[in-house]
């Protein structure tokens, strides 16, 4: 009995349920999470207070070489696509962006990083581009996280904030 109390304390299984918000002063959970599956983004803005909620759901995920037909075959950074949905599901504006692709880590089987940096200019046509949503407000389009060249990928984590720190929920994804 122990043993499954210990267990369920270091994650949990949300669905379509709503993350609950993770402070300063709370100690972040691990959401496991289906590609497909809604979960919220749910956090409180230190500097003005305010509540951002947004519900989000990724899908469709692929490894691809390049963001762009144009981009340079011999780069040493591949991606993982993920297409992203995105809606404010609260009373007042997001006002932190809550999704972007410095807000993911992507790890191998043997549970090693294998995330990069990757500078890109701009944002490509159906490309998520972080923005301000209003109350009901949606956003959508593919996201690129960039790997290691030639890594795979089995699992890609999404930090509810950008510190990621002891305070921070994660929502896994096995890939």
């Amino acid at each position: 009995m122990i043993v499954i109390v210990i267990l369920a304390g270091c994650g949990s299984k949300s669905g379509d349920k709503a993350a609950g918000p993770a402070t300063m002063k709370t100690e972040g959970k691990i959401y496991e999470q289906d590609f497909g599956s809604k979960f919220e983004y749910y956090r409180t803005n230190a500097v003005n207070k305010v509540t951002s909620r947004v519900a989000i759901t990724l899908s469709a995920p692929e490894v691809v070489k390049e963001r762009t037909d144009e981009e340079a075959k011999n780069s040493d950074t591949d991606y993982v696509k993920v297409f992203v949905k995105a809606e404010n599901v609260g009373d007042g504006n997001s006002t932190d962006m809550a999704i972007r692709w410095s807000s993911f880590k992507a790890y191998d089987a043997n549970g090693k990083e294998i995330s990069t940096f990757s500078y890109t200019e701009g944002y490509l046509e159906d490309e998520f581009e972080p923005v301000e949503l209003r109350p009901g407000g949606k956003n959508e389009g593919f996201m690129y996280i960039p790997i290691l060249e030639g890594e795979i990928p089995a699992e890609i984590i999404y930090f509810d904030s950008t510190l990621k720190g002891a305070y921070t929920n994660q929502f896994v994804f096995k890939l």
